[in-house]
This record gives structure tokens, C-alpha cells and sequence, in this order.
């Protein structure tokens, strides 16, 4: 996923905001947990000294460093992955990263299908819980 590709299509956050990459990278935590699925997150311009990679349960984090954009970081990543670069899908709406992503071929999705999945993931599960309570105060008053 390319982080700062991604944050202005979700609703709420915004690049100008001092926290975006902290927001996303917890929203990508909830989603991947809820989905069962792994994700690799790149953020380009990291400050020298910032960890590579860090991983938060099923995401990790790559602090791409100044000199490299997350872009190239992205392409390097799935050439690194050989035959099981098939294995991934690509989350950018860079149209020159999704060719080269899908020349290696990883499955390709725009940041705006993926805020789509994502809101529409997590709002499932708020409305799955708000259900639970209604129930729960229903069952009570009865």
C-alpha cells in the first residue's frame, strides 16, 4: 500500500494532518485484523535514523528514506518477492507503479477501491456492534 497515495481518499484524514500516517496505519490494523489479511505499508520521506520496517501485528510499516520514493521502494519490494510477487495486490492509483506491479504480477487495486473496501469493512463492523447493543438493551427492558 502507498500510504501517502492513500490517506486523501479516506474520509476523514488528510495529508496537511500532523498524525495521517498514524491514523492509517491504525485504520489498515483494523482492517487487516477484521479481513484476516497481511499488509505492507510504505510512507516515502522518512528522517534518517527512522526503522526500515516495523511491524504492527499484521502490517508492517516501511520508512522509506529520503532519496527513494515509496513508489521505487514498492517495485523493489515485489521484485524481491520473485514468482510470489503474484501473491500481492498492490494498492496505488500511480498508473506507472501498477504497471510495473502488474508486470510482476500483482493484482492491482486504486486507492479509491481500497478506501471504499476498507470504510465499507469498518463501518460493518460499527454496525454489526450497534445491532449487538440494540439488541442487548431490547432484551433488558423486556
Amino acid at each position: 500500500i502507498d500510504g501517502h497515495n492513500l490517506v486523501p481518499k479516506i474520509p476523514g484524514l488528510h495529508l496537511r494532518d500532523m498524525d495521517d500516517e498514524t491514523q492509517l496505519i491504525q485504520l489498515v490494523q483494523q482492517y487487516c485484523r477484521l479481513r484476516r489479511n497481511n499488509a505492507e505499508l510504505f510512507f516515502d520521506g522518512a528522517l534518517p535514523g527512522m526503522p526500515g520496517v516495523k511491524t504492527g501485528g499484521l502490517v508492517h510499516v516501511h520508512s522509506v528514506p529520503k532519496g527513494l520514493t515509496a513508489d521505487q521502494a514498492i517495485v523493489n519490494f515485489l521484485n524481491s518477492k520473485g514468482k510470489s510477487a503474484k501473491n500481492f495486490t498492490l494498492v496505488s492509483s500511480d498508473r506507472r507503479v501498477q504497471a510495473e506491479a502488474r508486470s510482476l504480477g500483482a493484482a492491482i487495486l486504486s486507492a479509491d477501491q481500497f478506501s471504499a473496501e476498507l470504510v465499507n469493512t469498518l463501518s460493518q463492523v460499527v454496525e454489526e456492534k450497534k445491532n449487538h447493543l440494540l439488541k442487548q438493551v431490547k432484551n433488558t427492558i423486556h
